[in-house]
C-alpha cells in the first residue's frame, strides 16, 4: 500500500521529491505547499530540512567566530555624559 504523504521542494519550477515514488507512471497526485508562519515550529523544521544544509564543523565554525568577537558588558549609561577628570 503507497504512504499518503511525500515530502519535497520546489527546484526549478517543478517538485523534487526526497524519497523515490512507489506510485506507477501516470498515477495521478495532489500537491499542498506547506504554509507555516516565520517562526513557527513547522517552519523552523522545514528550514532544517531543507537545503543547503549546515555542517556540524561550519556550525561550530561560527560558535567560535560569534564568541570570539563578543564584547564586555559595559553598565555605563550611554545617555550619562562621561566625567571630565
Amino acid at each position: 500500500m503507497p504512504k499518503s504523504t511525500y515530502r519535497g521542494h520546489v527546484k526549478g519550477g517543478g517538485v523534487v521529491l526526497d524519497d523515490p515514488l512507489d506510485l506507477s507512471d501516470g498515477a495521478a497526485v495532489v500537491i499542498s505547499p506547506v504554509v507555516a508562519p516565520l517562526g513557527s515550529p513547522a517552519a523552523i523544521l522545514a528550514g532544517m530540512r531543507a537545503p543547503p544544509h549546515v555542517s556540524a564543523a561550519d556550525a561550530e565554525e561560527l560558535r567560535r567566530s560569534i564568541e570570539a568577537g563578543k564584547r564586555p558588558i559595559s553598565y555605563r549609561n550611554p545617555m550619562k555624559p562621561r566625567r571630565r577628570r
